[in-house]
């Protein structure tokens, strides 16, 4: 099931391997209430007393996420935190959230770069474009993912990864010029 809603958490700058990764998000982590608004409104199913509910939820969950997510910063813990309460919230708009189900949730998330040779391409995650080319980061289901860039003028790079848990994993497509005929 993908999630139906864009939970924006903004990462600032991130570089590895002497290769900048373009963050293009907004500077500002969402707080846990704005997160709630936008899930209402891409979501009209979900009543509002239910997500006020889990608001309380969510905050109080944070610090036992952290724990779980060390090497996360506070911004990458609220994106994947969000991520985990729409999925859930899309599957099931009524029932109770809890804690440890939130907690569990967010353990079937991990974090993925992906980079290319040149940058800019436009991202497939599992047949689900992204919003932002290449070169960035942001988070997907753990397992097995199939990546596919593409960029004009060049071939298609297609690959897999293994997205782990509590970890970024990067893949790095390098692309070749298309023939033309």
């Amino acid at each position: 099931m993908r999630v139906s809603i864009l939970l924006l958490c903004f990462f600032s700058g991130f570089s590895t391997h002497a290769q900048q990764i373009e963050m293009t998000h907004d500077p500002a982590c969402p707080p846990v209430k704005a997160m709630a608004a936008s899930m209402s409104d891409a979501n009209p199913r979900l009543q509002n007393d239910v997500l006020a509910k889990d608001v309380g939820v969510v905050e109080d969950a944070q610090k036992q996420i952290k724990g779980h997510l060390k090497d996360f910063n506070d911004c990458e813990l609220r994106r994947i935190t969000g991520l985990a309460w729409s999925e859930f919230r899309d599957e099931r708009p009524r029932a109770r959230l809890t804690k440890q189900t939130l907690v569990d949730a967010v353990e079937n998330f991990g974090g993925l770069i992906v980079l290319s040779e040149p940058a800019g391409a436009a991202i497939w995650v599992d047949d689900t474009k992204w919003t932002t080319p290449t070169n960035t980061k942001d988070f997907t289901h753990v397992g097995t993912i199939k990546i596919r860039l593409e960029l004009a003028g060049y071939e298609n790079v297609e690959g897999t990864v293994v997205v782990a848990r509590r970890k970024f994993v990067t893949f790095n497509g390098k692309f070749k010029r298309a023939k033309t005929h």
